[in-house]
């Protein structure tokens, strides 16, 4: 599973606590990355749409569709989200990739 070991294990602990329903964790973890990845094609799309796409809100929305899905209250996952975008808010994720080196 790899890099995303770490985001199946967080899936498992949260079932093993019951707050997802039962189900194989790292099968959802890859249809997790697969759906925000597909959603953040959407990007340049986004652009000449505006009203219709939003990419930001679309990775909200299947993150809680699929959370929700596999059981998880509203309330559950509208508290997680919070928690996630409020360690966004201060990550120190950069836009632009170190330069390569020689």
């Amino acid at each position: 599973l790899g890099a995303l070991g770490p985001l199946a294990a967080a899936l498992a602990a949260c079932e093993a606590r019951g707050h997802l329903a039962p189900g194989p964790a790292a099968e959802r973890a890859s249809l997790l990355y697969a759906g925000i990845q597909g959603v953040l094609m959407l990007r340049k799309q986004e652009r000449h749409s505006r009203g219709i796409i939003d990419v930001d809100r679309g990775v909200v929305e299947l993150v809680r569709a699929l959370l929700q899905g596999w059981g998880a209250t509203p309330t559950a996952v509208t508290e997680a989200l919070a928690i996630a975008e409020a360690a966004a808010d201060t990550s120190t994720v950069t836009e632009t990739p170190p330069a390569p080196v020689s």
